[in-house]
């Protein structure tokens, strides 16, 4: 039985896993998350230890079980709707499991729609036990931070090294894919979410290389004229096929003004963010409208959503690093709360400043304020 495949008469299934011969069980049993492979009918057909463990269900009452039932009931009902909006064809969420014995277990998790000869086969589902909430803490003496510097540069050197085999991963799956003629549909598919999630990864290293360079000082600042105008409809053009797989329409509504001496790559960066951003915390049908404008004075970038908004205590903590609204979190929306810190950045470098205005449910808008470079006199 493999992965995305129904059970057929010739699997056997042995204790919490498939047959040892197959390379995806073999793996799938020793894996340090919960795993559990679904038919279209929603009954396990593979579950593995740790799923096993997290729930207090053995094996032979988990197969042929829906994973589902395990959940706490507002979380299954909220699963259960993100799973059957259009453009979700993978969730990422967090929720309360509840066990046959012993208190809650959150649970970070992600849910894969699989497919066979174009139709739907089933689900791919993932589990990751969640550290505790943290007790309130004594009171105790206050340690001293990490060395900046010393701090600075670990995050460079690691996320550098990390950098080098990402880009790998998705070279060689670029030539899988040029040779992809005996795959199939499902295997095509199970390419896409693995190359879906190695750019994610290295967005999320890019941003934290990128925050780390800025911080210290030691990126240079390329400065050229760039026409704002121009970069925000290429901002948007980038992003429409991945706004579009989220049902999510994107609109570019530029005006017309002087180029801005600036680090053209920058300021593509805190563009990307921003709709990434707003894309990922939209609703299927919803547009997002971003705007430049110019006043005479300075330049205007507005990149408005209609999405879940912010908590309104929680405004003033946005752009600090690894912070993520309650809300984000909450819906199971994937993140990891830098973007933002390297949208601040950028924009400070460029001597302006970022605002931000929301409501939850109605959406969220951020402005960025770019000044014109003061004239010398001749």
């Amino acid at each position: 039985m493999g992965v995305g495949a129904a059970p057929t008469g010739t699997d056997t299934v042995t204790g919490a896993g498939v047959t040892a011969d197959e390379p995806f069980g073999a793996l799938a049993r020793v894996a340090p998350v919960g795993i559990v492979q679904s038919d279209a009918d929603g009954r396990a057909v593979f579950v593995n230890e740790r799923w096993c463990t997290l729930t207090g269900i053995p094996a032979g009452r988990a197969l042929g079980a829906n994973w589902l039932d395990r959940l706490h009931p507002a979380d299954r009902a909220r699963i259960e709707r993100e799973m059957t909006a259009q453009g979700q064809p993978e969730i990422a969420f967090q929720a309360r499991l509840r066990p046959a014995a012993g208190a809650e277990v959150r649970v970070q998790g992600s849910v894969v729609a699989l497919r066979r000869a174009g139709r739907p086969a089933g689900t791919l589902a993932t589990f990751s036990e969640l550290s505790p909430a943290p007790a309130a803490p004594a009171a105790r003496p206050v340690e001293p931070a990490p060395p900046p510097d010393l701090t600075t540069q670990f995050v460079a050197t690691v996320s550098h090294e990390l950098r080098t085999p990402l880009t790998s991963i998705l070279s060689f799956l670029e030539l899988i894919r040029a040779d992809a003629d005996g795959l199939g549909p499902e295997g095509v598919h199970f390419l896409d979410i693995i190359q879906r999630n190695a750019n994610r990864l290295l967005r999320l290293v890019g941003d934290l290389l990128l925050l780390s360079r800025l911080e210290s000082g030691t990126r240079p600042q390329e400065l050229m004229p760039v026409s704002l105008p121009e970069l925000a409809a290429d901002a948007v053009r980038n992003a429409a096929p991945a706004a579009a797989g989220y049902g999510v329409t994107l609109v570019a509504e530029t005006g017309d003004g002087p180029d801005l001496p600036g680090d053209h790559l920058g300021l593509t960066q805190m563009l990307e963010n921003l709709i990434a951003n707003a894309v990922k915390f939209s609703h299927p049908g919803d547009t997002v409208h971003v705007r430049a404008s110019w006043d005479g004075r300075q330049w205007r970038i507005d990149v408005a959503d209609q999405g879940i908004g912010i908590p309104p205590d929680e405004m003033d903590q946005l752009f600090q690093r690894f912070v993520r609204a309650s809300n984000a979190r909450t819906s199971g929306r994937p993140g990891t709360g830098l973007g933002l810190s390297v949208v601040k950045a950028i924009v400070e470098l460029h001597g302006g400043q970022v605002t931000v205005d929301s409501a939850l449910e109605q959406g969220t808008t951020f402005s960025i304020f770019l000044p014109a470079p003061v004239a010398r006199p001749a």
